[in-house]
């Protein structure tokens, strides 16, 4: 283990144990370090905008309204076409949202984990010595109170009402368009991805900026960096917590995973076994 290492892993344990004692509990996310914290949808809008080349030219109010068209066409059109495999007990206004979301399917969600082991498997996945990875800690109360004015989290659920806050101007379906800022909000763990997870989620707002421009304090929000001299250390780490695709996927996708990524251990095993075995070089092959 690095001195590197084990000052990352000191720092997030602090952390810990103060938001732990402060009453909260830190949520992580891990990524590719290229990446602004922005939603899919962000990402997605994003991305076409800017391959038509009309970022510049679009007046903010303009971008904000066809985003929430964008936002209600995807919901309502997925709706419709995966009404036969959707679970019956998230055929629900925020049900299906989560649903949407954990289905790679753009909305406004920002996926956090409360396992540290999970954010750095997920930011394990876009590790390249070009784009290099990353992990972020969010206190999401701390985010609550400087957003939206409520020190606590807020429950979202069909089935009771959220009594802490209104959450209806978030959602796609709803009527009018309003300015809203990003939330953290803890779901009803529906799914085994979602329990397995352990997930929160925050619902950005429909302002374009970063989450990590919006909210300045690294006692609410803190990036990590996980440069390449860390991605050993960090691996071995998983192995030790047996956190892998199906701890991630408990289901078959995720043990096909966890194959594929044993497959590659044993061939890169028995490469080296034979390497190991093959005779020295003789002759002019030693000069």
């Amino acid at each position: 283990m690095t001195p590197e290492w084990a000052a990352l892993v000191d720092h997030v344990s602090a952390r810990q144990l103060a938001a732990r004692r402060g009453g909260s509990r830190l949520w992580y996310r891990g990524q590719s370090d290229g990446w602004p914290l922005r939603s899919r949808l962000h990402r997605h809008f994003k991305d076409v905008i800017d391959a038509a080349s009309q970022a510049d030219e679009t007046e903010p109010e303009e971008l904000l309204r066809v985003l929430r068209e964008t936002e209600k066409s995807l919901f309502l059109d997925h709706l419709s076409r995966a009404w036969p495999i959707i679970p019956p007990h998230q055929v629900e206004r925020w049900g299906f949202l989560f649903w949407m979301q954990h289905h790679g399917i753009p909305t406004r969600l920002l996926d956090w984990s409360e396992s540290f082991a999970c954010a750095l498997f997920f930011a394990l996945r876009y590790e390249t010595p070009k784009a290099g990875c990353c992990l972020f800690i969010l206190d999401p109360q701390a985010l609550n109170a400087d957003t939206v004015g409520r020190d606590g989290m807020v429950f979202v659920s069909d089935a009771f009402q959220a009594t802490t806050l209104d959450l209806s101007p978030y959602h796609p379906l709803h009527p009018t368009l309003e300015h809203v800022r990003p939330v953290a909000v803890v779901p009803p763990l529906a799914t085994p991805r979602m329990s397995a997870q352990r997930a929160g989620f925050v619902i950005t707002g429909h302002d374009f900026t970063p989450l990590e421009q919006q909210v300045t304090s690294r006692a609410v929000l803190e990036k990590l960096p996980l440069p390449e001299t860390l991605w050993q250390d960090a691996r071995a780490f998983l192995d030790l917590a047996d956190f892998g695709h199906y701890a991630a996927y408990p289901d078959p996708e995720g043990l096909l995973g966890e194959f594929r990524e044993t497959e590659a251990w044993q061939l890169g095993e028995a490469r080296e076994m034979g390497r190991a075995a093959a005779p020295p070089p003789t002759g002019s092959e030693t000069l």
